[in-house]
């Protein structure tokens, strides 16, 4: 009779055990933009906040606080979500990419955006779009599909990138 909760648990346990310990949600669109344009507007957190920041960043732009250097590395935008304060620094800028931390609430993600030309005549750009982090724990494993967290992520992705879309042409 022992055996039977046990291999009940175990069968509970054992599919959080074998995730992954990170997270990674990513998503793609085919813009007209020229990566110097892109770059412009992902490696200024102003610009950013403008056209593809979280929503809670764009929507109060009086609780949105800026670093006094706005562009490049280190530069950073901050903003208050459901009481909670985030942050997002610029980590790198590089001729194909910009790439962000964000700490909300002691828990830190990354934020990676990187294109390349494409089409006959290279005059289209695909930009890839890409959260990641940590979900060691047994709560983040737990959480990660009962919240629906990769499609609403994705969600909020696309929405970044038709917003990039629009800010860039």
């Amino acid at each position: 009779m022992v055996a039977a909760p046990v291999a009940l648990a175990g069968a509970c346990v054992l599919p959080l055990a074998l995730q992954a310990p990170t997270w990674r949600v990513e998503r793609s669109r085919t813009m007209r933009a020229s990566p110097e344009r892109l770059r412009d507007v992902l490696s200024d957190v102003r610009a950013f906040a403008a056209c593809c920041a979280p929503a809670e960043a764009r929507v109060s732009p009086r609780t949105t606080t800026f670093s006094r250097t706005t562009q490049g590395p280190g530069a950073w935008l901050e903003w208050s979500a459901a009481g909670v304060r985030e942050r997002g620094t610029i980590e790198a800028v590089r001729a194909n990419g910009v790439s962000m931390r964000y700490d909300v609430g002691g828990r830190r993600s990354r934020q990676i955006v990187e294109w390349r030309r494409v089409g006959a005549r290279r005059d289209r750009t695909e930009v890839t779009w890409a959260l990641e982090g940590d979900k060691s724990g047994v709560a983040q494993r737990l959480v990660w599909p009962l919240a629906g967290l990769d499609s609403r992520l994705g969600a909020s992705i696309e929405e970044a990138l038709a917003s990039l879309d629009r800010a860039t042409r």
